[in-house]
């Protein structure tokens, strides 16, 4: 994934030096914003192609799809629909948006039934656009497993990102991880991986936290899944980011 806070066209340089057959690009300010990336879209393009890329796209996750105030909510859709246009144009299939919901005084039960508005519309304009839209797992204290499995089953288009880091949080148990393999397993889509120590969402390369990632994997891989999967390491040496990579490989191949 790209950090949107430094030079796009030289993070894609980057991945393809270290050997990625995608990457997933997140939309976001400043430097990855929708319409700059259009100005340069054919150069992005070039790399892409050049590189033999397969590209994932994520939505800020800073964007509130359930604000209470319906101008402000609608705001945030015309980002979003700028975001699907750039998806397109960069043969981008799939994108991911994080189901943050704050409270502004609204019971859990108003805050849900708000997201399902929400993402029944943007699943519908997504696929105007070509696009299946996936919704990302936040730890259990935004959103419990339970009431997130009731949304995306609540729309037939919906996918369902896993993200490891996020379901490690508060838990520190790789049991919950296996339990979010194995219930979403029919719409998983896609797949992020960052470690941490159970309290905060540090996005560490693998193995500098407490996940068990053979463990991850090896679920994974008895479910049969063949899609993406993202290494969301927010490093700023990239030799940990390639160290990564080589760790999920060697536990890719059985090592």
């Amino acid at each position: 994934m790209n950090n949107p806070r430094e030079n796009l066209l030289q993070q894609i340089k980057l991945f393809g030096e270290l050997g990625f057959e995608a990457f997933e690009l997140t939309l976001e300010y400043p430097k990855a914003l929708p319409e700059k990336i259009e100005l340069k879209q054919k150069i992005v393009r070039d790399l892409i192609e050049g590189f033999g890329f397969g590209v994932l796209a994520h939505l800020p996750w800073f964007f509130e799809a359930t604000h209470p105030y319906d101008s402000v909510r609608n705001a945030y859709f015309q980002e979003i629909e700028k975001a699907f246009r750039i998806c397109r144009l960069l043969g981008v299939n799939y994108v991911t948006i994080h189901p943050d919901i704050r409270g502004f005084g609204r019971s859990h039960k108003k805050k849900v039934e708000s997201l399902k508005d929400s993402l029944g519309f943007l699943s519908e304009k997504a696929g105007d656009y070509g696009l299946v839209l996936g919704v990302e797992n936040m730890d259990e204290k935004i959103m419990p497993t339970d009431d997130l499995f009731d949304v995306i089953n609540s729309f037939p288009d919906l996918g369902f990102t896993l993200d490891v880091g996020h379901a490690n949080l508060g838990v520190n148990d790789t049991k919950h991880v296996k339990h979010l393999i194995r219930k979403f397993r029919k719409k998983l889509r896609h797949v992020h991986l960052h470690d941490n120590k159970g309290v905060s969402d540090d996005h560490l390369p693998l193995g500098a936290g407490y996940i068990d990632w053979r463990a991850v994997v090896d679920c994974l891989k008895r479910i049969r899944y063949n899609e993406a999967i993202t290494l969301e390491v927010h490093a700023t040496d990239s030799d940990l980011l390639g160290y990564s990579k080589d760790k999920l490989k060697s536990y890719l191949d059985g090592v």
